[in-house]
């Protein structure tokens, strides 16, 4: 079960949906049917639903944990609708888009996985290495990635993404982090090499051009997966680039939270990407990077692939 932002093919709106295997239930428009359903009248169900469940995708992840019995209620109960038709897409009719299209902050966290570190000759660090990405560097999980102009070292980083589903500071504990999770993600932290490695640094610019946050397919509900036993994997053209497992994470789903709310205020939408296994281009020998018509995977058990063509710019 997978939040996600689609498209109908032919419309230009995107709306909020639920993925259930391979159908996408209108989520904002099912709830409305199923409260119609339930006795309440046209004008109430539509205040209701457009309430708590909005159609707006950023409306939607701004509720945060909030919606989730709403949803798990829906997914049960929407056989009993009629009108199915209007209310549910086949996958292969929509276009799927970033499950959370404007994030309040994009989190990264380095050198979390062992071998990662060892590839890049740096020592495990006691504490999470934390940057950020511009907002406007999230794209679509089959949008492409597009190559830009300045630099000719684009880089893979396979990835788990945390969105966050309720707003925390100063949690207690690394045990009550996870009900401040609204679920998960693919990830693919695009990297401009040449731009990172430059004199004098530029870290942030490296990692915040347009395209280089690809998300989704959805947003896996964080009851329905343990975060810290996933394979994840990139390929590029098809040849497997990195596989690890999110156990090797130095610093794990839960403990990453908790120590970023002891920071910063985090709020429902933020984005945390958790780090990335050994196996990325600029550390192989000889280098590897992104060139036009490439297309890069990244995947994590349980919650899905995306798939990203490189384009030039």
């Amino acid at each position: 079960m997978k939040i996600v932002a689609f498209r109908p093919k032919g419309l230009r709106k995107v709306i909020s949906g639920l993925m259930l295997d391979n159908l996408i239930l209108n989520l904002n428009a099912s709830f409305e049917a199923l409260l119609k359903y339930e006795g309440f009248s046209e004008l109430e169900a539509k205040i209701k639903a457009g309430r708590e469940l909005p159609e707006n995708p950023n409306k939607l992840i701004a509720k945060g944990v909030k919606t989730k019995i709403i949803i798990r209620k829906l997914a049960s109960k929407y056989k009993l609708l009629s009108n199915l038709d209007k209310l549910i897409f086949n996958l292969k009719s929509v276009e799927l888009k970033a499950p959370v299209p404007k994030p309040g902050k994009i989190i990264g966290v380095g050198l979390n996985y062992l071998d990662h570190i060892k590839e890049a000759g740096r020592k495990i660090p006691s504490e999470p290495i934390v940057f950020s990405k511009a907002p406007t560097s999230i794209t679509g999980p089959y949008d492409p990635i597009i190559l830009p102009r300045i630099s000719n070292q684009v880089d893979y980083e396979a990835e788990l993404a945390i969105v966050i589903g309720a707003k925390c500071k100063n949690i207690k504990s690394e045990n009550e982090a996870e009900k401040y999770i609204l679920g998960y993600m693919a990830a693919n932290d695009v990297t401009a090499r040449d731009i990172e490695f430059k004199e004098p640094i530029r870290f942030f610019s490296s990692k915040s051009l347009d395209t280089f946050c690809p998300i989704g397919p959805g947003i896996t509900l964080a009851e329905d997966v343990n975060p810290n036993n996933l394979t994840i994997m990139s390929k590029l053209n098809g040849e497997v680039m990195q596989k690890s497992n999110t156990k090797n994470m130095v610093f794990n789903v839960r403990k990453l939270v908790y120590l970023l709310s002891q920071d910063m205020t985090l709020e429902p939408g933020d984005i945390i990407l958790t780090g990335t296994p050994g196996g990325v281009g600029f550390a192989r020998d000889p280098p590897i990077f992104l060139k036009p018509n490439d297309i890069i995977e990244v995947y994590v058990e349980k919650i899905g692939c995306i798939r990203n063509q490189v384009v030039k710019q």
